[in-house]
Formats: structure tokens, C-alpha cells, sequence
């Protein structure tokens, strides 16, 4: 609906079997854990009339040393 604000964003991570919510609405966050090659993070708002806005497609490569699993995405 015209001006209905942000209720909560979702992220999914290779998919969106699993959805992620995301810390925060205006400004937000989330913690993924990425697998080894590619990765598809995707990212959608839904206002608070439940309405889906259009995701944000980020392709990661995830090519790191040893132990290094954790990202912080931000906005």
C-alpha cells in the first residue's frame, strides 16, 4: 500500500527456503554464515500491510583463509 511503512526486512542466504530476519528496519543488519564458492544473498522489505518490495540480489565469492565464515552484511 502507498505509504506503508517498513514493518521488517528478510534475508535469505543461497535461497529463500530459510528466511533471515534482519535486525532493524530503517537502517539493518544481518549476521550469514557463507559457504565455500558462490553465494546469493537476497534481500527484501515488507511493509506493514505485508506487501513484498522487489529484492536486492548480492553475489559473494567466498574464497577466504581457513576459519574465516562469518560476515556481517549492512545495508
Amino acid at each position: 500500500d502507498v505509504g506503508s511503512a517498513v514493518n521488517r526486512v528478510e534475508v535469505t542466504l543461497n535461497g529463500w527456503q530459510t528466511i533471515l530476519p534482519a535486525s532493524g528496519t530503517t537502517t539493518w543488519s544481518r549476521q550469514v554464515t557463507l559457504s565455500p564458492g558462490q553465494n546469493f544473498i537476497r534481500v527484501r522489505a515488507i511493509d506493514s500491510a505485508d506487501n513484498p518490495s522487489n529484492e536486492v540480489v548480492l553475489y559473494v565469492v567466498f574464497s577466504t583463509p581457513a576459519g574465516a565464515r562469518d560476515w556481517e552484511l549492512f545495508e
